[in-house]
């Protein structure tokens, strides 16, 4: 392990350590052994959400309503936290959000997550307009990796998809986003105020929270 992925690593560990949120993976310990540096979170047995995507895109059969509205209230209240507490975290998407076997849902590889800064970093598919323009940027973000999570969950299809980061930035600067998808208006309306390209006028993840729990 070189420097660069052994000083991640300490710094994900430090970040646990100091977070305590059910839906935030649990810090057990971290050790060095040799050139590696070894962090042990709790155990999700259910693996991760684009393990559950692909689980039912398989089958053809979306994620119901019920679950759908338990899977985005969960993520948008750890976001909350996470943004409660000044920290951004940079790479949300379903390889790091895990399911345990409560079905509960727990971000997780906090590694690139750092208190609100204006680093650039992040997976392309999930990236906001405003970090592929490499302009500064804030917790909101993460409310633009979430859309697209909260999108990828609805339909079993990844909002921006390619395999060159090109063609996906393009997308995310130019496509227009359809909203009016085989789902609620309330799941709808979420998307929409996440997936603002307007940084200024996108929402937050308390504003998610409150539309969230008023709408029908």
């Amino acid at each position: 392990m070189n420097r660069k992925h052994t000083d991640r690593a300490l710094e994900e560990a430090d970040l646990l350590q100091k977070i305590n949120n059910d839906h935030i993976i649990s810090y057990i310990d971290s050790f060095k052994e040799q050139h590696y540096s070894v962090i042990i979170t709790e155990y999700c047995q259910y693996g991760d959400l684009k393990q559950l995507i692909n689980k039912h895109k398989s089958t053809s059969n979306k994620i119901t309503n019920n679950m759908l509205n338990e899977y985005i209230m969960q993520l948008i209240n750890g976001l909350c936290y996470l943004h409660d507490n000044n920290i951004i975290h940079r790479d949300i998407k379903p390889e790091n959000i895990f399911l345990t076997e409560e079905n509960k849902l727990k971000y997780g590889d906090l590694g690139i997550s750092r208190m609100s800064s204006s680093l650039s970093f992040g997976s392309p598919n999930y990236m906001s307009p405003e970090i592929v323009y490499e302009k500064e940027y804030n917790c909101k973000s993460d409310v633009w990796s979430l859309g697209c999570v909260i999108y990828e969950l609805i339909t079993l299809e990844r909002l921006f998809d390619g395999n060159i980061c090109f063609n996906i930035f393009h997308q995310i600067l130019n496509k227009q986003i359809n909203f009016r998808i085989e789902t609620s208006n309330k799941f709808q309306y979420i998307l929409y105020r996440s997936l603002i390209k307007d940084c200024d006028l996108r929402a937050d993840a308390f504003e998610l929270k409150a539309l969230f729990e008023v709408i029908i």
